[in-house]
């Protein structure tokens, strides 16, 4: 469907969430907006002075974000390899001589061959070396168990060691052809809720960008029940070759006690700015956030005169301000959802933007959604939203001349552009001290590839 007239946001304004339910946001008001047709200039007397374009200074627009915070660099790499390799590995990312020996002795039995052909293993690691990490794989002991031994680099030149149980708890896999993210979704894909749908859908479309044939290759998506909770969620999705079951590409889930969580591919990339710039499947995006001026029309009375009665014209007011956010160009009706688990905040009418819905995602993160057509029903504040959940349906509510969703994101007041590459979000890091965690997941879901963990495995940690 085309979208033909132009679509006009006027939400100019920062906005700060504390005032949501006090302040209305303020839009230009006519004073400040010079006419694109202007009438004749009235005669007037010699020496007047005359009257002043505006009737105030136009406000100073808010100062965009250029990125929260500088990217932290991480590279990932796993394989499988002899004991010979592990140690130049190790070595290589800064691990002690001394801890990389006693690494080896674990490893290795007593009437084992020093040189075992494969060790399965994964390094995180970053340009500056520190908080470098190394995780490997025991064999498989008496009680058919998987320990993963872990050495971190630590700032002082020793290293941390931590021994950890593989768990796979509450872990159920599903097998997916490629082509079902690609032509609308197959059975098995629809017997899921919608908001997993949706989330894996997008992991999924965005690891087919680099692959030449959807056909050659099958999605394994780890679902994992959520502690105390009665729904799931994606705990890793994985693109293999149907032939052989190599490991293409994967994303995988890292939880935050404290924190907002994000997935990492296995490369040490982060997959969670996919989820940030897509909340409605859009046409378009016809406007992003920086300095603009658009032209609106508007139906305006002209005063009667003793020869004319009272009309009725249309005029053109030009405004300029600066944007805050995205518009997606969409129809009315289409479903908006939320980018990321949250708690909702904000419902309601607010000025320019119309209906506006505000979640909050933990950290002083939030997002908006404005100038909708109605919000999903039963939804008030202080509830919790999943991630792809429906939170309200495109509209042309507020200060706007078309259909589409105006969308912001911000932390502590500032606005946040995700479409601009150079622009991070703290929460898309992976930092030193996730290394070991990512690097153990990763080792489970290598494990669990040939089937699941056995019963045993039950957890357990030793440093």
């Amino acid at each position: 469907m085309k979208i033909r007239s132009l679509i006009v946001c006027l939400v100019t304004a920062a906005l700060p969430l504390a005032a949501l339910a006090q302040a209305q946001v303020q839009t230009p008001a006519p004073a400040q907006a010079k006419s694109a047709k202007a009438a004749p200039a009235a005669k007037v007397k010699p020496k007047a002075k005359a009257a002043p374009t505006h009737t105030a200074p136009a406000k100073k627009p808010a100062r965009p974000l250029v990125g929260f915070v500088t990217r932290v660099e991480a590279a990932i790499q796993q394989g499988c390899a002899d004991a010979r390799e592990i140690r130049q590995q190790a070595a290589k990312i800064g691990i002690p001589q001394g801890d990389i020996e006693n690494l080896m002795i674990t490893l290795l039995a007593p009437n084992e061959p020093t040189e075992r052909a494969c060790i399965p293993y994964a390094l995180a690691w970053s340009p500056s070396r520190l908080g470098s990490t190394i995780a490997v794989l025991e064999p498989r002991d008496e009680n058919d168990r998987y320990w993963v031994n872990v050495l971190r680099n630590k700032q002082n030149g020793g290293a941390e060691s931590l021994r950890e149980l593989l768990v796979a708890d509450q872990w159920r896999d599903l097998m997916l052809p490629a082509h079902d993210f690609t032509n609308g979704g197959a059975e098995t894909l629809r017997s899921l809720p919608y908001n997993l749908q949706w989330e894996a859908t997008l992991l999924a479309r965005r690891m087919l960008v680099d692959v030449d044939a959807a056909t050659r290759y099958q999605f394994r998506l780890v679902l994992q029940k959520q502690s105390g909770e009665d729904y799931e969620k994606i705990a890793a999705i994985e693109l293999l070759e149907q032939a052989n079951g190599r490991l293409i590409d994967s994303a995988v889930w890292l939880d935050r006690e404290n924190d907002v969580g994000a997935y990492f591919n296995a490369k040490g990339d982060n997959y969670e700015r996919v989820f940030w710039e897509s909340p409605v499947d859009y046409l378009r995006i016809t406007r992003g956030i920086g300095r603009t001026t658009v032209t609106v029309k508007r139906r305006v009375a002209v005063p009667a005169t003793a020869k004319k009665k009272k009309t009725f014209v249309n005029r053109s007011f030009r405004y300029r301000g600066n944007h805050v956010g995205i518009d997606f160009a969409i129809p009315v009706g289409e479903p908006v959802r939320a980018v990321a688990d949250a708690v909702v905040v904000f419902t309601g009418v607010r000025g320019g933007y119309g209906n506006l819905i505000v979640l909050e995602h933990g950290k002083n993160y939030q997002t908006y959604y404005a100038h909708l057509s109605r919000f999903a029903d039963g939804l008030s504040v202080g509830q919790k939203i999943l991630r792809g959940e429906e939170i309200g349906y495109v509209g042309m509510t507020g200060m706007t001349t078309g259909p589409h969703l105006h969308f912001e994101i911000r932390r502590d007041r500032e606005y946040f552009d995700p479409l601009a590459k150079q622009n991070n979000m703290a929460l898309w890091n992976l930092y030193p001290e996730e290394h070991a965690r990512l690097l153990i997941k990763m080792m489970a879901l290598n494990v669990t590839r040939a089937g699941p963990l056995p019963p045993a495995a039950l957890g357990g940690t030793q440093k």
